[in-house]
């Protein structure tokens, strides 16, 4: 799917209640609804056109510690989590490294956890704190998950 197809799916022809809530023009969300694929084209480039280049240009430039961060904020937001699909073939050596870090990763999210209820009182940055552990978490253990299938034989 095509990032003006998404865009133009979630909207569903409400173009004039999202301009309202977005505080632009009905004719901008229009544009950000069709392709932008060089001049000719009447569309704009989009919010999701505008995230994939800062992700893109990020991976390539190598300096970022989390270049998907603005993908896994998105996700988090709309209470979702964004799990990476492996590249790379598996093979069973490499697939139980995998399986340890997973395991690993809800070992932490327990630990986490544990000392963030352990006064039987929970903060906001304590929750957000778990949540961000969980999510890392649920994205491992699907990583695992993917590369077990792409290793079955």
């Amino acid at each position: 799917m095509k990032t003006y197809e998404s865009i133009q799916e979630a909207i569903a022809g409400d173009t004039i209640e999202h301009s309202k809530a977005l505080g632009l023009s009905t004719s901008m969300i229009h544009k950000w609804q069709e392709p932008s694929t060089d001049f000719s084209d009447s569309g704009s480039f989009n919010p999701l056109d505008r995230t994939i280049t800062i992700i893109h240009t990020s991976l390539r430039r190598g300096r970022s510690k989390n270049p998907y961060a603005p993908l896994h904020c998105l996700a988090a937001s709309c209470n979702h989590v964004a799990i990476p699909l492996p590249k790379t073939h598996a093979n069973l050596k490499e697939l139980t490294i995998e399986l340890l870090d997973a395991v690993q990763g809800f070992s932490a999210l327990a630990e986490e956890a544990a000392k963030c209820m352990a006064d039987d009182n929970m903060t906001k940055r304590e929750a957000e704190r778990i949540s961000d552990r969980a999510n890392k978490a649920c994205r491992e253990i699907m990583e695992f998950v993917a590369r077990a299938k792409e290793a079955a034989k």
